[in-house]
């Protein structure tokens, strides 16, 4: 359903490079989740898939999407819109931001709808009042004329989810969607992901830092390291069997209450300079001198691939 082929972005003024040449696959109805550090490149995968890229970005690469073939840095912002709301949904991080405060809940999610769907006034709010009785936000007629400054960020989140999939899209990104909130409207908005997608046969990218969100809701699992792939695998596979360091330093960092924190995953160093060799080399305590080269992305077995020199 959705192909990336040598996806890469970079920040010519400041140095750096958010991508390197990632290349993956969703297939229709599949959930595969992208985990990494801060800085490791996942939240610009979602914006360059859904052709939203700063213009001071410099990509490239090919996205294919239900037949559909995107080039990054030449198809144009019309081409995107074609298939953003309606094919592409997507959920940011921050609720506050991806919301406008001047306009009530209910008429930015019925706004998509007459939009894309091309329903009238009625027909928007009766099925925004319909999704927003779904999420959660009840009692849905009052929370339609709130603004966003009225409701608390567990809400505000359920109102991105309901402008999100009210088109009924084959493809939901979803980016760090539980950042911020609570535990319990934590697990409700998972469940709220979990169901919602396979009740519509909608595949879902899940874009988290957190590990447990990731072993909870994905198939299988991306791991970007210093915006390269390093790792991929089936989400049973890699949490039991992880075969790069990097993704090994991941899972010890996660705090278990029945064992010491093993490993703490080494601190960034400042690089002014754009990537070469691994991303992870600087900070591997695995690395050889051929680390300084950048090493292929090799498979391991059906579905399991690892970019390290050490794993042939």
């Amino acid at each position: 359903m959705l192909t990336i082929t040598d996806l890469s972005v970079a920040f010519p003024a400041s140095c750096v490079q958010a991508l390197s040449e990632v290349s993956f696959f969703v297939a229709p109805g599949e959930t595969v989740g992208i985990v990494g550090e801060s800085g490791s490149g996942k939240s610009m995968t979602a914006l360059a898939i859904a052709g939203l890229l700063p213009p001071v970005a410099k990509a490239s690469g090919e996205i294919r999407f239900w037949g559909r073939r995107f080039v990054i840095g030449v198809s144009s912002d019309s081409d995107w819109r074609a298939i953003r709301g309606v094919e592409l949904g997507v959920v940011f991080q921050d609720p506050s931001i991806g919301l406008n405060p001047l306009l009530s809940v209910g008429s930015q999610v019925s706004e998509v709808l007459r939009f894309h769907l091309r329903k009238s006034k009625l027909e928007a709010e009766k099925e925004t009042v319909r999704l927003f009785n779904l999420l959660g936000l009840y009692p849905a007629k009052v929370r339609m004329r709130q603004f966003p400054h009225q409701l608390s960020g567990g809400m505000k989140q359920r109102v991105m989810l309901a402008a999100a999939i009210c088109c009924r899209p084959r493809l939901l990104i979803a980016d760090e969607p539980t950042t911020a909130l609570d535990v319990s409207v934590q697990a409700q908005i998972l469940c709220l992901l979990k169901e919602l997608t396979a009740a519509a046969d909608t595949a879902l990218l899940l874009i988290s830092h957190d590990l447990g969100v990731i072993a909870q809701l994905a198939e299988r699992v991306l791991v970007l390291c210093a915006g390269q792939l390093v790792e991929e695998a089936a989400v049973a596979e890699l949490f039991s069997r992880p075969a790069h360091p990097y993704t090994r330093f991941l899972l010890a960092s996660v705090p278990r209450l029945d064992l010491p924190l093993a490993l703490k995953v080494p601190a960034i160093e400042d690089n002014d300079q754009l990537l070469s060799g691994c991303g992870f080399a600087s900070r591997c305590p695995e690395r050889v001198s051929k680390c300084l080269s950048n090493p292929p992305l090799i498979r391991l077995s059906h579905g399991r691939k690892v970019r390290c020199h050490n794993r042939r």
